[in-house]
């Protein structure tokens, strides 16, 4: 991150329209934030859109029927849940906890409402204006040494959810049933899961872990490459057929029928990636000042007119 900038973006959610919601904090406050800013960009110039009163560690776009303009939710660590929706403003739901000592971490949207899990394994569920605990066989309460998180949620077909968290946690839900763990053959940290669009799902976590999950949720394959990296990968997104993958100052990606490769592109030097979303003919990438779109322009660099 330079020195000089005031406000580095740690979240990006990409729309359809070409332009990006951006979560990040402001430089000054070292590496302990207290709030996170808001920002939209696009080739419309930027638009400030507040702050949260906490750290953001989840944002998703929320598809909306027959609109093309999604709701945007947050996920603060320790909550709330706040959601953008177009034309209002933004609203702030609390969040029920189990265990205080436990942070809210992954955050999703499904076809039955939003999901939401964090430390001690703990899920939830909102829809229709109430939050439903949904982690039963999963949550354990803290005992001050048997600490465990999932950190990323994703409905991977419908009524169908997959989990992954830390030492290799990894557990699927099927049409409300009972959970069901599943072994993931690592016990590294499971940091995303991401559906494939068939039914399967791509997950990602430390030393350069990709793993590929099954849809029937059989099996699961390893398709890291070690030789291309071993940092964590942070955050996966599916675009144009292909998988992109962060990897802290790289960005790859696995495309069909070739080898997992390193992205060419005209990014800054010292860029870090962290972040990556894409939808309809834009992906979207970002980790530090910089953030940068892929579309039918090609790459284009966006900067954030408070870091000039």
């Amino acid at each position: 991150m330079a020195n000089n900038a005031r406000i580095y973006f740690t979240k990006a959610v990409a729309t359809s329209t070409g332009d990006a919601f951006l979560a990040g904090h402001v430089q000054d406050q070292g590496q302990d934030p207290t709030f996170t800013r808001f920002a939209k960009a696009g080739d419309a110039g930027w638009v400030h859109l507040g702050d949260l009163g906490a750290v953001a560690y989840g944002a998703i776009a929320v598809p909306v029927a027959q609109s093309p303009r999604p709701w945007i939710a947050v996920l603060g660590r320790d909550g709330p849940l706040r959601l953008y929706k177009p034309g209002q403003q933004p609203a702030d739901i609390d969040i029920p906890r189990k265990d205080k000592t436990a942070v809210f971490e992954g955050l999703c949207a499904a076809s039955d409402g939003l999901y939401v899990c964090g430390g001690q394994r703990q899920v939830l569920r909102f829809a229709d204006d109430q939050w439903q605990s949904v982690d039963q066989g999963l949550f354990t309460k803290f005992d001050g040494s048997n600490d465990c998180t999932l950190f990323s949620i994703a409905e991977v077909a419908p009524g169908r959810l997959l989990v992954v968290g830390s030492k290799g946690f990894m557990a699927c839900r099927v049409n409300g049933g009972a959970w069901k763990t599943l072994d993931s053959g690592t016990n590294l940290d499971l940091h995303c899961v991401l559906a494939a669009g068939d039914g399967s799902a791509w997950v990602s976590g430390d030393g350069g872990t990709l793993l590929k999950v099954a849809a029937d949720l059989a099996s699961v394959q390893d398709c890291s490459a070690p030789e291309l990296s071993r940092r964590s990968f942070d955050c996966l997104a599916m675009f144009q057929g292909a998988l992109y993958v962060t990897a802290f100052n790289e960005l790859l990606v696995w495309a069909p029928g070739q080898a997992p490769d390193k992205v060419q592109a005209p990014f800054k030097a010292g860029s870090e990636f962290h972040s990556v979303n894409a939808a309809g003919d834009y992906l979207w990438v970002t980790g530090d000042e910089h953030a940068y779109r892929l579309g039918p322009k090609g790459w284009q660099y966006f900067q954030c007119p408070d870091n000039v």
